[in-house]
């Protein structure tokens, strides 16, 4: 509250001295936001503890942002997918900071859980650093880290542009934005009942189905007939023995 104040005197000062009507005071802005939040549906767990951040920095001694604050951090962090760092790279020049990072992280995933250790990452990294600009690649556990990303990709930089990092001086972030890019998500709702040898087994029978003639949906059909799966279940299989590159005939 002692913040609010201040910056209301100082506005109210300058109006007294001639120096300039207030365009909107905090209380104001305050409100406005608050309105705001309150129409983010409750699921939307980033943009709702987005929304209460920003209030907290208008007002930090109200125990409502914070409370809201911790809720929407719990809410965030039991959905979100373990990861693990893989490799990363110092890709500065001279006085441009770039880094870049490739990040294994639990299937399934989705962009609001990629946006979450996103900026997690980030956080952690220019609390302690001036950067220009930072990359993150995620990969599925079983895919090939040399590759292209299997995940997803966030790139945090001027404008959400990787090519816009020396627009700014490293440490001055008024223009960072995040962009993503995301992969088919695979959901793995099967996997409970199913070990990876067996999975690897209908994604052999369904490929070699497919090269002895049988048109794709047959062959699906075929497979999940004879293992007592849905057809979506076997394309998923498939999918995933795509990606991790599983043995084919």
């Amino acid at each position: 509250m002692k913040k609010i104040l201040t910056i209301f005197l100082l506005l109210a000062s300058n109006s007294i001295f001639g120096m300039g009507e207030p365009i909107i005071s905090t209380v104001d802005l305050i409100q406005d936001l608050e309105t705001k939040a309150c129409i983010i549906p409750e699921k939307e767990y980033q943009e709702n503890l987005d929304a209460y951040r920003n209030l907290h920095s208008l007002d930090d001694s109200n125990p409502l942002y914070t409370s809201k604050i911790k809720f929407y951090t719990k809410k965030l962090e039991g959905t979100v997918a373990g990861y693990k760092l893989i490799t990363k790279k110092d890709l500065s020049h001279l006085t441009v900071k770039k880094r870049s990072f490739k990040i294994e992280v639990d299937m399934p995933t989705d962009e609001e859980k990629l946006m979450y250790i996103s900026k997690k990452i980030v956080n952690s990294i220019i609390s302690t650093e001036k950067m220009n600009a930072i990359l993150l690649f995620y990969y599925y556990p079983c895919t090939d880290y040399t590759r292209s990303y299997s995940a997803g990709k966030v790139v945090w930089a001027p404008y959400g542009n990787w090519d816009k990092a020396e627009a700014v001086t490293a440490g001055d972030y008024q223009l960072h934005k995040y962009s993503i890019d995301v992969k088919k998500i695979i959901s793995k709702k099967y996997s409970m009942n199913m070990t990876e040898s067996k999975k690897q087994q209908v994604f052999y029978d369904v490929i070699k189905l497919q090269e002895n003639g049988y048109g794709g949906s047959l062959a699906l059909e075929l497979i999940a007939k004879n293992n007592g799966l849905a057809v979506d279940e076997v394309s998923e299989i498939v999918n995933e023995g795509d990606m991790c590159n599983w043995p084919r005939p």
